[in-house]
């Protein structure tokens, strides 16, 4: 009985310190849904950068630079957010990205695969967790690894 109530304490704590967080930033160790994950970050990086350009033709390129990584299979992608991945390490940040003075991340995370295998994978996030009414792009609560 007291294992049950530590266990329900527990979870209760996890999932209240979420709901009240305010800052909505991503940390390392939280748990994300995304809908796109790469084996490197050389095209997150190279595409940001191309992006950061602002110009139509980088833009375009940039676009290029993706179609080629998911038709290559370096990077995969999925518009339905079915990904799961933990963050690991935020390795650097561009700075208004789309312009809309919202931050792009470059992170490095973690997602199990279905045979159990956990791999090193990369990811680009906004700096805020998606809003109210938005996808729910934030799994609560984390797991401890």
């Amino acid at each position: 009985m007291g294992r049950i109530l530590i266990l329900i304490c527990t979870f209760y704590l996890l999932t209240f310190q979420t709901l009240l967080a305010s800052d909505h930033k991503w940390y390392p160790g939280d748990i994300a849904r995304v809908v796109s994950m790469c084996e490197t970050d050389n095209v997150l990086r190279t595409m940001a950068l191309l992006m950061a350009e602002n110009t139509e033709e980088d833009d375009a390129l940039a676009d290029e630079v993706w179609l080629k990584a998911i038709m290559e299979g370096e990077c995969v992608m999925n518009k339905n957010y079915v990904y799961v991945v933990q963050l690991t390490e935020k390795l650097e940040v561009f700075e208004n990205l789309y312009g809309d003075n919202q931050d792009g991340e470059l992170w490095q995370a973690r997602v199990l695969l279905p045979t159990g295998q956990i791999v090193v994978v990369y990811v680009g996030m906004l700096e805020t967790k998606a809003g109210k009414g938005a996808i729910q792009q934030s799994v609560s609560p984390s797991i401890e690894t």
